[in-house]
């Protein structure tokens, strides 16, 4: 009885064969991922034209403010400044929520506001820095802090809430946050704590402040 040949499919009969169906492959995944939008090619760069995502940071603060224990603060920031980012972080052992915003599509600041002492306040993550300066700003003293691998901050003791604002920004931007946030009276939120100006806060401002004027936040 003679045996029935089974021939291999043409696909893997040569090199030829095999590279002419990876072509086709490519083509095919390519101008899927092109219609669907998935994947962009842009010879100039990165591509930082699209919309930045927005988030309800007026809900969140409200809903925060209900379970501080210290008020919080909306600034209402310039045209321009697009929310995107709200969460509760932590600064020492105390609660921050925090709020950031994308500027003109590119620049970037966030604000923490906490009942942690204002040495905590200065140093709000695992990165070191170091005073350099003070800046007025809405009524209040901003302590400026930089470091070599950080984000520079800006630190003030409103009373019983400490405010930081950390940016990839320039001066200006940073001043300008400053002097709306603490221009900015706190929030009355039914259940929430109650707003008490002018007190000291934990540890005072004058902890780790230095003088001299602050050069530019970026």
């Amino acid at each position: 009885m003679t045996g029935v040949r089974i021939e291999k499919p043409r696909l893997f009969q040569s090199t030829k064969d095999i590279l002419l169906t990876l072509g086709v492959l490519l083509l095919v995944t390519f101008f899927t991922v092109g219609f669907t939008g998935l994947c962009s090619f842009n010879p100039g760069g990165p591509d930082k034209s699209g919309p930045v995502r927005e988030v309800d940071a007026h809900s969140f603060l409200t809903l925060e403010a209900r379970g501080m224990n210290f008020p919080l603060r909306e600034p209402k920031m310039p045209e321009g400044w697009v929310p995107n980012s709200a969460r509760r972080s932590q600064v020492g052992a105390e609660p921050a929520p925090l709020v950031g915003w994308v500027i003109d599509g590119g620049r970037y600041i966030s604000l923490r506001q906490t009942s942690a002492d204002f040495k905590a306040a200065t140093q709000p993550d695992q990165h070191f820095r170091e005073a350099v300066g003070t800046e007025e700003a809405g009524g209040l003293t901003w302590h400026v802090y930089k470091g070599e691998d950080a984000r520079p901050i800006w630190v003030a003791d409103a009373g019983e809430t400490r405010l930081i604002l950390e940016g990839m920004a320039s001066h200006e931007d940073m001043a300008t946050a400053a002097e709306i946030t603490a221009k900015t009276k706190p929030m009355e939120v039914s259940g929430g704590s109650q707003p008490t100006e002018g007190a000291p806060g934990r540890d005072g401002a004058a902890d780790g402040a230095t003088g001299g004027a602050a050069g530019d936040a970026r």
